[in-house]
């Protein structure tokens, strides 16, 4: 895992996100955004940074509304077969 996340960040990558439950950081249509950011634009707005992008997305399709969906065998913790 930690070479994983060495990897992104000398490919470039800046933030990257888990399936975790009450994770901050979400994908919303291909824009990964913070919940706490998206609370933040619509109560003050921004004319910097382009979290209006992911709320947009996520206000037009109504995403967040949606249960999330997790499909992984790490939940399963089976390691007899």
């Amino acid at each position: 895992m930690v070479q994983l996340c060495l990897g992104a960040f000398k490919a470039g990558m800046r933030e990257f996100t888990a399936n975790v439950s009450g994770n901050d950081l979400v994908r919303v249509t291909g824009y990964m955004v913070r919940l706490s950011d998206l609370e933040k634009y619509r109560a003050e707005g921004s004319r910097t940074n382009t979290t209006w992008l992911g709320e947009e997305a996520a206000r037009n399709t109504r995403i967040l509304e949606r249960q999330p969906r997790v499909i992984s065998h790490e939940q399963q913790m089976r390691f007899s077969q």
